[in-house]
């Protein structure tokens, strides 16, 4: 089984992380916080390319460079929340489209998707308080503006597109 994990962000995802780097019963692909690990993992190479990557090209030569062999007796879990980050250059649903191909190169049949929630407005706050530079791309900041701003609406409508990729027998909520 592979268990793809991809966010929401501000959802305790760091402890979901630690806990299954150090679970026995899961290969735990990432993301890692070693940048020594980081710069050998292929497989974040390849994710970081359909998270960040304008041209699709470059996405599709990411992929064919590296060869896995997933062993379907073993556990996999790879974490990575920026899927679902809706300040994100590349619109959700290409970064949707990418991971389905990523799954279906690398004939993944056997995969769930892991989505971990949270109420769309408390993680807005959140990352305002937190981090006002995730909003640089908004010059004024305030309530009005973040309402209106459509990143942040397609990002409250992305269960719809979700489904639009996924079956819900290989979706999870939490």
């Amino acid at each position: 089984m592979f268990i793809f994990h991809i966010g929401l962000p501000k959802t305790g995802t760091t402890s979901l992380q630690s806990f299954l780097k150090r679970e026995q019963s899961i290969v735990y692909l990432g993301k890692f916080t070693d940048t020594k690990l980081k710069k050998k993992d292929k497989l974040a190479k390849i994710i970081r390319s359909f998270l960040y990557s304008k041209k699709e090209f470059l996405f599709h030569k990411e992929l064919k460079k590296y060869k896995f062999n997933f062993d379907k007796s073993k556990n996999y879990f790879y974490s990575e929340e920026d899927i679902l980050t809706f300040y994100s250059k590349i619109p959700l649903n290409k970064k949707l489209k990418r991971l389905k191909y990523f799954l279906s190169f690398y004939k993944i049949k056997d995969y769930k998707i892991l989505i971990t929630e949270r109420k769309p407005l408390d993680l807005m706050m959140s990352l305002i308080t937190e981090d006002v530079i995730t909003f640089r791309y908004k010059k004024n900041i305030n309530f009005n503006s973040l309402l209106n701003d459509t990143r942040i609406l397609e990002y409250i409508d992305f269960k719809k597109k979700i489904f639009k990729y996924f079956s819900k027998k290989n979706l999870f909520f939490l």
